[in-house]
């Protein structure tokens, strides 16, 4: 997996090379190992930092963190899934009035033209 950092050594972002990012590190181990199912927004809220030896300045590990509370995350979590299913409906609801749209449309016998996506 990739882990792309900014200055500051927050995530930016995972095995996706994001706008902007700093430094790149590849590490093992997969996206839902290291964060479950959390989304980008609550994974750009941790760090990662590598563990240096202070004897010999080899790198010893690795940290991720966050400075924020762990509930904040959650809310955060939870309003981008909120969101998520609030997309979903809207698609579904589109899906189903181009459906009446063409239903109507071969009922009174004119041709239309609806986008399919």
């Amino acid at each position: 997996m990739k882990i792309y950092v900014n200055n500051q050594n927050y995530i930016m972002g995972v095995d996706n090379v994001p706008n902007e990012y700093v430094y790149c590190y590849e590490v093992e181990g997969s996206r839902s190992d290291f964060f479950g199912g959390f989304c980008d927004n609550v994974i750009s809220c941790y760090k990662y930092e590598e563990v240096v030896s202070e004897t010999d300045k080899s790198v010893v590990g690795y940290s991720i963190y966050t400075t924020l509370d762990f509930n904040l995350l959650l809310v955060i979590q939870k309003q981008y899934e909120d969101s998520q299913r609030q997309y979903e409906d809207s698609q579904r609801q589109v899906q189903a009035l181009n459906a009446q749209i063409e239903y109507l449309s071969m009922m009174s016998g004119i041709e239309t033209e609806v986008g399919h996506e």
